[in-house]
């Protein structure tokens, strides 16, 4: 095992502390991590190792600073005039009878939090995709983050079963950690059936050797005991939006493995794509026919905080209220008979419409299909290796669904885990073996 992968590997590990414990030592903590295995990448990986991969991770680094860079513009000093200026500034600077520098967010600090919170995902996403250019490290990933999450399942099934941990998995308390412990545990079906279909090729290409068969029934079995584990962890816990988005991984990696073997092509890929995104927007309209709410709150449970988030979504702003200030708007816009307390939004949408403005989220998801298209492509065209790709789609499709229905996929642990899943399944999209 190189040296460049100990660190990540203990981050993986260690990322289920998140769940319960987000904050900012937390994200302290992370970013160090990170720091520490971009000095190990770039001390012990050579460049000739990284160049087959290099275009491709450039081209994603390149536009994973465009997020980045609107938070800095929500961060930036404006007049109070400035169009996009958060009319909270006009009103304290009315009341206090001072001019005040406007920004786009109402809580700086909150907002400066959220960028650190990002650029330390992209820089998970990055180290990932540096050090899984080489098959070695990319099983080794695999396999550490597929076990995290069937770690996570099994201490959902026994604390429904002792109750050992109410204070972490319990809803009222943490509905941010519990539910982003839930879409790990449906993240790690679909890594699992990746892992059942490495096994299958791994005994394609060495079907002559003895150990063959023994080696595809061992791993069979093991992803099938862990494919149990996270599947029941998700039927007792989950919602009807978690079993969709699970459903929606387990599709795209079926889609890829029909389109190989027969051999349908970019054409059939495309063809069976489009049959279900239709399918998917049926789905969506019949939904929203029977409810005039928002949508980013219509595939969410009913919480203290859906009636607020209804408020705020009301009176939305272009370039929202500022990342990571949800909490801050709570008092402004709880009424009386709404709960009190500490209040999440009901969904990741939702949060993202009210601090980010709509046209950011229908922007991250129009950049995640285009990330699931080239994902998608790249599994077809590897001659071998393929699933690396395919987990990546799919565990994006999953995270698309899953935003709309609850409020974890923005906890530290679940964006570890998920940057660490899409720079595995990008390096892996173009590169070469080592062995």
């Amino acid at each position: 095992m190189s040296i460049p992968l100990l660190p990540l590997i203990f981050l993986v590990a260690i990322s289920p502390v998140a769940f319960p414990f987000d904050g900012p030592l937390v994200l302290g903590i992370w970013s160090a991590i990170v720091a520490i295995t971009l000095i190990f990448a770039g001390a012990k990986l050579w460049l000739a190792e990284i160049s087959p991969g290099g275009s491709i991770i450039g081209t994603y680094a390149i536009i994973t600073l465009l997020p980045a860079l609107f938070l800095a513009f929500q961060l930036m000093p404006f007049p109070l005039t400035f169009q996009f200026a958060n009319p909270i500034w006009q009103s304290a600077s009315a009341a206090l009878g001072t001019p005040l520098v406007a920004s786009v967010t109402i809580d700086t600090g909150a907002t400066l939090i959220a960028l650190c919170r990002y650029l330390a995902w992209a820089g998970v996403a990055l180290v990932a995709a540096s050090i899984c250019v080489d098959r070695r490290r990319a099983e080794w990933i695999l396999f550490v983050v597929t076990v995290v999450t069937v770690l996570v399942s099994l201490v959902f099934l026994v604390d429904d079963a002792e109750g050992w941990l109410d204070r972490w998995l319990d809803e009222s308390s943490d509905p941010v950690g519990r539910a982003a412990a839930l879409n790990v545990s449906a993240l790690g079906i679909t890594l699992l059936t990746a892992c059942a279909l490495r096994a299958f090729e791994r005994f394609e290409t060495h079907r002559a050797e003895s150990e063959a068969i023994r080696s595809l029934r061992f791993n069979v079995l093991a992803c099938l005991f862990g494919w149990i584990i996270c599947a029941i962890a998700v039927l007792v816990n989950g919602t009807p939006n978690t079993l969709f988005s699970v459903g929606g991984g387990l599709w795209t990696l079926f889609t890829v493995v029909v389109v190989r073997r027969l051999g349908f092509g970019a054409l059939g890929l495309l063809a069976i794509v489009g049959v279900s995104c239709a399918l998917t927007g049926e789905i969506i309209a019949a939904k929203l026919s029977q409810s005039n709410g928002d949508l980013t709150l219509q595939f969410a449970q009913a919480s203290p905080s859906t009636a607020i988030s209804a408020r705020m979504l009301a009176d939305g702003l272009w370039a929202g209220n500022g990342a990571g200030t949800f909490e801050g708007l709570v008092p402004i816009y709880r009424g009386a008979n709404d709960g009190q307390g500490d209040l999440k939004p009901p969904s990741t949408a939702a949060e993202v419409v009210i601090e980010l403005g709509r046209p950011m989220l229908w922007a991250g998801v129009l950049l995640s299909l285009l990330t699931i298209a080239a994902l998608m492509r790249a599994s077809i065209n590897r001659g071998r290796d393929f699933f690396y790709s395919a987990a990546g789609a799919a565990t994006l499709v999953s995270s698309i669904f899953l935003a709309f229905g609850n409020p974890g996929l923005f906890n530290s642990g679940n964006l570890i885990i998920v940057g660490v899943i899409l720079g595995l399944a990008i390096a892996q999209g173009r590169s070469r073996s080592t062995i």
